[in-house]
Order: structure tokens, then C-alpha cells, then sequence
């Protein structure tokens, strides 16, 4: 372990999946919002709607009975990650290490080329967190800090739309500030373990012994007394390496035991897993998929190729037998997935004596004009006609709702000026 003189900046997306559904329609800001109409909890809000006393996983329809005013919104998966690939895009202009923790947080490392004294590193935290609202629109909370436990504690400290920089002067101060309950790292149940030793806050849990600590602490409470000394042990993990495997799931309602429906929100999770692996630059020659029942029964198959692709329409093609053997008429189904495996980058994908995988890549051209029409137009303006009864079913379920003020298939998002 060695001390370092670079800062950790964290960036942590306010209320994310709220505030990315405000960003599309403005016209809701300042209101009370609630998302998780498709499953039935809250599972998402906005401030207003939590001074109401609206907590996460709250029933919808409490909520629709006790607070009228809260507008309740489904949930749009594809683009929240939208907008936190954004996120990361923008940190990924200023820095060269970053680190993608969770689809609205994220950690960057300020390294001494990027701010040579303390006041570049405030001009820099500053100029990211301007980037970041303004070419997206909504509002983020930034912290910096000597290593990833600070920088959490830091962008906590003023929670919505804050910006803390902790000096090595001032970190006693924030960390005397900060309950033992909200250091990132100790949970519901440490904290009251730490209470009864009289350790309420932060500061107090750094100026232990070492000794002590070592002694009565297991590594993960002697790892984080390490990183409020400014020590660091969680160094910036490299989030830019190619995937091991793509994922895509959904659950759909309502549930249905309708054999061309099921495979249609199938070929939907197919469709996403693709757009995602072409934007690695990937080729698959692996799928694995599954179809979930009511009573939360799995089957599935997986299929190899003999060539490596990234278009959805040969997936398709060659899973629909297996697809029509796992089906069972008459059971209820309420959720499929996919899994694309066996991942290489397109330039090490060889060419095959028959020329079979120049093929596979010249058909997979038509996909290139999907995703620059989804760029222009919004991730549902094109899609395959196998995934039509997906697509429309959610619709129509959103526009009969009265509380939903616009349709799921989303127009152009907002994301920010142009700069």
C-alpha cells in the first residue's frame, strides 16, 4: 500500500432514472415523479415525490390512492444506459482512467498531467460537472477525494446537484459530518455494531488504532480505515475492456401464452443484446436464450454458429426451432432472455476457406443503417418486424393508461447542447 498524490473524482447521477425521464419531457420538472408503473413499486423518484414520504418500493397503487398528484411513469432501461454511457463519454474527454461503477455512477481518476496544483484540480471537477449538465440535462452530485472512500463520502456531502472537493486539510472536518451509517461500504448491519462501540461518524472510525483495527475488524472495515486515511486500496478499475458476455432481459406484461408474442419479446431482447455488442466493435458465434413461466419455471437452449456475427436476424433464424421445443402451449410466460457469448473484436474474426464469414458480414451491413437511423431517430424508430408484437403491446398498454403522459415508444432524447 502506497500513498498517492493523484485525486478520485466520483460522479453520481441525481435520482437518475427520474431525472432521465424529466429530461425528455421538461415539462414535468419540479413535479412529483414516481418510476415503476410496469412492476407495480416504486422503484425510482424524484425529491418532491420523496418530501411527500413516497419511499422505494412502495405499491403504485398506495401511491395512486394517498398522493393523486404524483405522475407514475414505466420504466425505459435502454435509455437510462443511454444516458449513462453519455456520462462516461464526457468523463472520458477529461480523463484517462475511468471507471463505469453502476449505470449512474461512475469514478475517474485525476492523474498529474490532467491538474499539476490543487486549484486545477477544482477547475477540472468543476468544467466535468458543467460538461455533464449541460449536455444532458440533468443534474449530477460530484465529489473528489484522495482515494474512491472519500470521493464517495464527498459527492454525498451535498446531495442534489453538489460539487465537494476534499482537501487533506479538510477531510477531518467532512468526515466528522458524515454518520458511520452513510460511509460507503458499512451496512445496515455494521453500523449499529460500530454504534455500540461508540462509533457514530466517520472521523471517529478513522482515528482508531491501527492496532485496534487490526485487531478487532475483519479486512473489508480495515480496508476502508486504510482509505479514510487517504491510503488507497480500491484502485480505478479500467471499464473499456471488451466483455466476456452480453446480456438482455425482460420481463413483459402482461404475461401471455401466445407462441408469436413470446418470441417477439425474445427477438426484442435479441435486438438490443446486438445494437450493444456493435457498439464493442464484437462478433458472437454463441446465444444462449431462456423463456421464463408464471411460476417462474426456466427453459432454454443454447446454439453455436459456425461463424461469428453481430446481426440479430441470423440469431433468430437459427434459434426459432429450438424456440418452438422449449415452448409449451397453454403455460403462461412472463419474461424471456438472452446471452451472447464467445465474444471476439470484428478484426479477429478470420476469413474461412468457403468465405462464409465474408457473407455473414455483408448481410450484417443492413444493420449498420439500423443503428445510424437509431442514432438520428431514437432506439425504437427501426426495429425488426419479429419484434413488432413487443413493441406494440407496450405501446398500446401505455396510451390506454391515463397516468402516463406519453407513449413508450420514445421520440429523440434530449442530450444536451450542442457544444
Amino acid at each position: 500500500m502506497s500513498m498517492y498524490h493523484e485525486y478520485i473524482i466520483h460522479i453520481d447521477g441525481d435520482s437518475f432514472f427520474a431525472a432521465c425521464e424529466i429530461a425528455q419531457y421538461p415539462h414535468l420538472k419540479g413535479l412529483p415523479v414516481v418510476v415503476g408503473q410496469e412492476r407495480g413499486i416504486a422503484t425510482a423518484f424524484t425529491y418532491e415525490a420523496k418530501a411527500l414520504g413516497i419511499t422505494r418500493g412502495m405499491p403504485i397503487f398506495k401511491i395512486k390512492k394517498f398522493f393523486p398528484e404524483v405522475i407514475i411513469l414505466p420504466t425505459h432501461f435502454e435509455l437510462y444506459k443511454m444516458y449513462s454511457q453519455k456520462m462516461s463519454n464526457i468523463l472520458r474527454r477529461y480523463l484517462r482512467v475511468v471507471e463505469d461503477y453502476s449505470i449512474d455512477e461512475c469514478f475517474g481518476l485525476i492523474e498529474n498531467d490532467h491538474a499539476h496544483t490543487w486549484e486545477d484540480v477544482c477547475t477540472l471537477a468543476q468544467t466535468i460537472k458543467i460538461a455533464l449538465q449541460k449536455e444532458t440535462g440533468i443534474t449530477f452530485s460530484v465529489g473528489v477525494g484522495r482515494t474512491k472512500v472519500l470521493a464517495k463520502i464527498a459527492s454525498k456531502a451535498q446531495k442534489p446537484d453538489g460539487l465537494t472537493i476534499i482537501s487533506d486539510r479538510d477531510e477531518e472536518m467532512v468526515l466528522s459530518q458524515t454518520p458511520i451509517s452513510k460511509v460507503w461500504g458499512i451496512g445496515y448491519r455494521t453500523a449499529p455494531t460500530l454504534k455500540q462501540k461508540g462509533i457514530t461518524n466517520a472521523l471517529q472510525f478513522r482515528n482508531l488504532p491501527e492496532e485496534y483495527i487490526m485487531r478487532t475488524f475483519t479486512k473489508p472495515l480495515q480496508e476502508l480505515w486504510h482509505e479514510m486515511h487517504g491510503t488507497r486500496i480500491f484502485d480505478i478499475g479500467h471499464s473499456d475492456n471488451d466483455p466476456k458476455s452480453l446480456q438482455a432481459t425482460r420481463t413483459f406484461f402482461p404475461m401471455s401464452t401466445d407462441r408469436e408474442i413470446v418470441f417477439s419479446e425474445l427477438s426484442k431482447n435479441i435486438e438490443t443484446a446486438c445494437a450493444r455488442m456493435r457498439r464493442y466493435g464484437l462478433l458472437t458465434s454463441s446465444v444462449i436464450f431462456f423463456v421464463k413461466t408464471s411460476e417462474f419455471k426456466y427453459f432454454g437452449r443454447e446454439f453455436r454458429f459456425p461463424f461469428f456475427t453481430d446481426n440479430p436476424i441470423d440469431i433468430l433464424d437459427s434459434i426459432r426451432p429450438l424456440f418452438d421445443a422449449v415452448f409449451v402451449k397453454g403455460l403462461r410466460y412472463r419474461a424471456t432472455g438472452v446471452t451472447l457469448s464467445h465474444l471476439r473484436p470484428f478484426n479477429k474474426c478470420e476469413q474461412d476457406i468457403f468465405g462464409t464469414q465474408k457473407e455473414v458480414h455483408d448481410r450484417g451491413k443492413l444493420m449498420d443503417t439500423f443503428d445510424r437511423i437509431r442514432d438520428l431517430y431514437g432506439k425504437n424508430s427501426i426495429f425488426l418486424g419479429a419484434s413488432m408484437h413487443a413493441m406494440t403491446r407496450n405501446r398500446q398498454r401505455e396510451i390506454l393508461d391515463e397516468s402516463t403522459p406519453y407513449q413508450w415508444n420514445l421520440p429523440v432524447p434530449f442530450m444536451g447542447e450542442v457544444l
